[in-house]
């Protein structure tokens, strides 16, 4: 079963460890320890709400490496990442597939250790 399709048929309960205020606190203490509390106690696949957002986390490596290099076409961008259009273009953080995937490939040897290096001299 691929990836897509976990995350269509799973079940996301609300992870209550990150719900409101006090989960909100919890996560600003110590975020890694949030989250994999949530993670230990609901699996993969957690999601929570802050006010009128709401996400939904993918936490197994496995899984994750399937569905951004396997399955990338799958993945839209957020509403949030939408709504930056206006204000950022089109350019990788706000693009989805093919025109993404153009620029990725134009960006990418900008990425590669031997150019970052050089970068750390400047």
């Amino acid at each position: 079963m691929t990836t897509i399709a976990l995350l269509q048929d799973y079940q996301l309960t609300p992870s209550p460890e990150l719900q409101g205020f006090s989960g909100l606190l919890h996560f600003a203490r110590d975020p890694l320890a949030a989250l994999e509390e949530a993670r230990r106690l609901h699996g993969p696949f957690v999601s929570y709400s802050q006010g009128k957002f709401h996400t939904s986390l993918l936490m197994d490596p496995p899984l994750i490496d399937e569905l951004l290099r396997r399955q990338a076409d799958s993945i839209l961008k957020d509403h949030f990442t939408q709504a930056l259009v206006p204000i950022l273009g089109r350019g990788l953080v706000t693009n989805d597939g093919a025109p993404w995937k153009a620029q990725r490939r134009l960006l990418a040897p900008s990425f590669q250790p031997r150019h970052i290096e050089a970068y750390a001299d400047v």
